[in-house]
């Protein structure tokens, strides 16, 4: 949302109107200088050969190697299915509480923290889940840049009760105000893309 909030804003604050500054001849030269400013610094890096390059190597082989190792069995696609509507019927069951932690913090550059959680799971399999730790440093207008999203590790568990703890390093490189919150998302080997599911369980205080 932050980081809509912020596009938006560039939008609306710098882009637009730099377009639409134009001279009697109907050209912005501001314009103009940025457009050849940016074809010169991201033209070898953001085009449609390095997109596809993307593509192939991060989605399509993945997803047809993904294919052939698990979905010609027609009993694994039963059982990953079974497991995909027990996920969906018992994902708001999960509960995340913070455990020891600062609310948000200002650190001083290359300094970092470490955090906590404890993730409930009652019907779920502590296999089936990635814990993560989702911050980003704020600005004076609240909005949050620099997102980093880091997986956290498994550091104690109280099978009985379902409950898991998970701890994680913030690695700041910027000083200033930084907030973070944690959320779980499924995992499954037979699942390339976690958001594919749309299913996110952000803590709630």
């Amino acid at each position: 949302m932050a980081d809509s909030q912020s596009m938006y804003r560039t939008l609306e604050e710098k882009i637009i109107p730099t377009y639409y500054s134009k001279d009697k001849n109907g050209i912005s030269k501001k314009w103009l200088e940025l457009m050849k400013n940016s074809i010169i610094t991201t033209g070898g890096k953001y085009s449609t050969s390095r997109m596809l390059v993307d593509y192939t190597n991060n989605l399509y082989i993945p997803l047809c190697n993904l294919t052939k190792k698990y979905y010609s069995d027609i009993d694994n696609v039963a059982a990953y299915n079974s497991w995909k509507k027990d996920l969906f019927t018992n994902w708001k069951d999960i509960k995340i509480t913070q455990v020891n932690n600062l609310d948000n913090i200002t650190i001083d550059a290359g300094n970092n923290i470490e955090v906590s959680c404890e993730v409930e799971l009652p019907n779920i399999n502590i296999e089936n889940v990635t814990v993560e730790v989702y911050y980003g440093k704020i600005l004076e207008n609240g909005v949050v840049e620099n997102v980093s999203i880091t997986p956290m590790k498994l550091t104690d568990q109280d099978d009985e009760n379902k409950k898991y703890y998970f701890t994680s390093k913030i690695e700041l490189t910027t000083g200033g105000n930084y907030g973070y919150t944690f959320r779980v998302m499924p995992k499954h080997e037979m699942l390339l893309e976690p958001t594919n599911l749309d299913l996110v369980k952000w803590i709630t205080k």
